[in-house]
């Protein structure tokens, strides 16, 4: 397998599975009406720089679901990627106040570069509530685990699939419900050739009629 396979497997198996955006429970501001949000990311794992934009639509209590395209920088001479990924989940319950959520989320990923095409089905779940207020101001941390399987398909070498597990902490730290700056790290558990990296996302609500 080449070096540049093998950076490939170690970067899809650490960033599919990080949490798309979701609503209180992993650490956004809350789609308090039906809403949508606008917004951008990016990935640090230690093989490569991924950053993109996002959307997603929501209603109160209720469904919501995310779209996401992202460029993947490879670090490697001529080495770049794809990336397109979509995420439904629903709040499956909710604290009385409102301040706390539980989503189980569902996705789908596709992911291509050359030479190497990826696919990726992920089931998990997401728990965030708001820690602290202050003025406009909420501090909302999250936690998240997601089971994904990958298919990736390689130029003259075949198949590979491979099941991976990502825990990701953080703390969205959201301004009068409507812009949410987004810190956090992706944890890749049972697979020692990923080192934990950092995640940053910045999303901003949109009101709908």
């Amino acid at each position: 397998m080449s070096s540049r396979t093998y950076r490939f497997l170690l970067v899809a198996g650490g960033l599919l599975g990080a949490p798309l955006q979701a609503q209180v429970c992993s650490g956004f501001a809350p789609f308090s009406r039906p809403s949508m949000r606008i917004g951008f990311g990016a990935l640090f794992p230690e093989t490569a720089t991924v950053f993109g934009a996002h959307a997603a639509l929501g209603v109160p209590n209720g469904a919501y679901g995310s779209a996401a395209l992202m460029a993947v920088d490879y670090k490697g001479p001529g080495e770049n990627g794809t990336q397109y990924s979509f995420e439904g989940g629903y709040q499956l319950f909710s604290r009385p106040n409102g301040n706390a959520q539980l989503c189980p989320t569902v996705g789908f990923m596709a992911e291509n570069t050359a030479g190497v095409a990826t696919r990726m089905v992920s089931f998990g779940g997401t728990l965030g509530g708001v820690a602290g207020k202050s003025g406009k101001l909420e501090i909302v941390p999250f936690v998240s685990g997601v089971g994904s399987v990958l298919r990736t398909s390689i130029d003259y070498y075949g198949y590979i699939t491979q099941r991976v597990f990502n825990l990701t902490v953080g703390a969205g730290f959201v301004v009068d419900h409507v812009l949410t700056v987004r810190p956090g790290f992706v944890i890749p558990v049972g697979d020692n050739l990923v080192s934990p990296y950092f995640a940053f996302s910045v999303g901003l609500n949109i009101a709908l009629p």
